[in-house]
């Protein structure tokens, strides 16, 4: 089963609507002609993309640890947790660490997983806010000790903090029989 949030509805309203960004215009040359003499792209810089990026690496890194501490690390003081093997949404620090001292056993390794050229998907709501989204592959170990492959998808949901992204959301949804390998 999913439980996953559209991400802009979960987010709450502490962060401010920026009003999308107007050019400068000079007067009218006519009535009809008007000419931009300044533009402010609000694109951010590609380096912004690999940060949320490495997020997901540090996340990924954090689990192979098998450290439910570290993982929980990585996670905003308010984040929320929408995980598919539980149905339980985690939204404290000590809930978050205590679903990944169960996921951990399963001593997972995920891989995002670029079908198409569909994912990852970095966009930015905010210059501090951004949203990555996609599959990826998870292996994990069965309770046998033999190991399975399970696709889902995926939103994270990262705040910036000084220089770091840390997760602010994060729900992820198994595919079910639809791409396992």
């Amino acid at each position: 089963m999913c439980h996953m949030v559209h991400p802009l509805r979960a987010l709450p309203s502490p962060f401010p609507n920026p009003s999308p960004p107007s050019p400068r215009l000079l007067s009218p040359a006519s009535p009809l002609q008007w000419l931009i003499v300044e533009h402010h792209s609000s694109a951010m810089p590609e380096n912004e993309a690999a940060l949320v990026m490495d997020a997901f690496v540090q996340w990924n890194d954090a689990l192979a640890t098998l450290n439910a501490s570290k993982v929980a690390s990585l996670y905003a003081p308010t984040a929320v947790l929408l995980p598919t093997v539980s149905d339980k949404v985690r939204n404290t620090p000590a809930e978050i660490e205590d679903y990944f001292v169960s996921f951990l056993k399963k001593e997972p390794v995920g891989v995002i997983d670029n079908i198409d050229g569909s994912s990852p998907n970095v966009r930015f709501l905010a210059a501090d806010v951004a949203i990555n989204s996609g599959t990826y592959v998870f292996t994990l170990k069965n309770d046998d000790g033999t190991r399975s492959k399970v696709r889902a998808r995926y939103t994270y949901v990262y705040k910036k903090y000084g220089s770091k992204y840390m997760i602010g959301e994060c729900g992820w949804c198994g595919l079910g029989g639809r791409g396992q390998g």
